[in-house]
């Protein structure tokens, strides 16, 4: 792994600090308004929505499920961000070279 990879992996965790307070605003206004709102968040949370529920199984306690749900939401930023990142400095190459 290069300098200029780990900088990108880097760049990427700091950017995914942003997933947080979405991830927050997203649960807070779905519990808030009945679950209707659910599926307006979705797009925002599916990563750890869907990792929680994988992982996570009926009658644990609240923490368990937060905990488990921000960290997977975290890494799935993290993972989108640097894929993204990676993909825009393929194409920017790609077309200096053409």
């Amino acid at each position: 792994m290069g300098v200029n990879n780990m900088k990108l992996i880097y760049k990427s965790m700091l950017w995914a600090l942003i997933s947080m307070p979405i991830s927050w605003f997203g649960i807070e206004v779905s519990y808030a308004l009945a679950h209707g709102s659910l599926p307006l968040f979705i797009p925002f949370i599916a990563p750890g929505y869907l990792i929680t529920f994988a992982l996570v199984g009926e009658g644990q306690p609240e923490s368990v499920y937060e905990v488990v749900f921000y960290f997977s939401q975290y890494i799935s930023y993290a993972l989108l961000l640097y894929i993204g990142i990676n993909l825009k400095r393929y194409m920017s190459k790609k077309n200096e070279n053409s």
